[in-house]
């Protein structure tokens, strides 16, 4: 049983070395790759965002470690690195664009909290930040998807022009 269970240590911690591999080539394809499409870059942040519920999930309920370096802020995730740069440049005016914000600082400040609770053995409080990590989840990915529609909708008119 003993063995059993470094195996499933072991599995978990080569599982999130290998997610964070993932992600981090992926960040760098965020930022560095201008031929990958706004929907690709869209997708990619929503998984990640659903990827980090997931994770926060396993710290809480499954004993997985989530290292202090990877509670970036939201300036620093691949979402981050791209609405700072290319997305303010390019849809900075739209009230979509902007709607985005709030919510994912707010995420990236929970995730912290979660961490911050959990190490102090704070379970319950914890869990209870976990629901609102969820809900604001969704609420960025909802607004990601409002952000995609409205620059569908703007591209046939920039063609145009």
């Amino acid at each position: 049983l003993q063995v059993a269970d470094q195996l499933a240590a072991s599995s978990t911690t080569l599982r999130n070395a290998a997610e964070r591999l993932r992600f981090s080539l992926g960040m760098f394809a965020v930022s560095a790759n201008e031929s990958q499409s706004f929907e690709q870059k869209v997708q990619i942040f929503k998984r990640a965002h659903l990827r980090w519920v997931e994770r926060l999930e396993g710290l809480l309920f499954r004993g997985e470690r989530i290292e202090e370096k990877e509670l970036v802020s939201h300036k620093q995730c691949a979402l981050g690195q791209w609405y700072y740069s290319f997305g303010v440049s390019h849809f900075g005016d739209l009230p979509e664009f902007k709607a985005i914000e709030p919510p994912h600082e707010r995420l990236h400040k929970l995730a912290a909290e979660i961490h911050s609770l959990h190490k102090q053995g704070k379970k319950a409080q914890a869990e209870a930040k976990l629901s609102e990590v969820r809900a604001i989840s969704k609420e960025i990915v909802a607004k990601l998807d409002q952000l995609y529609e409205r620059a569908q909708r703007q591209a046939p008119r920039a063609k145009a022009a």
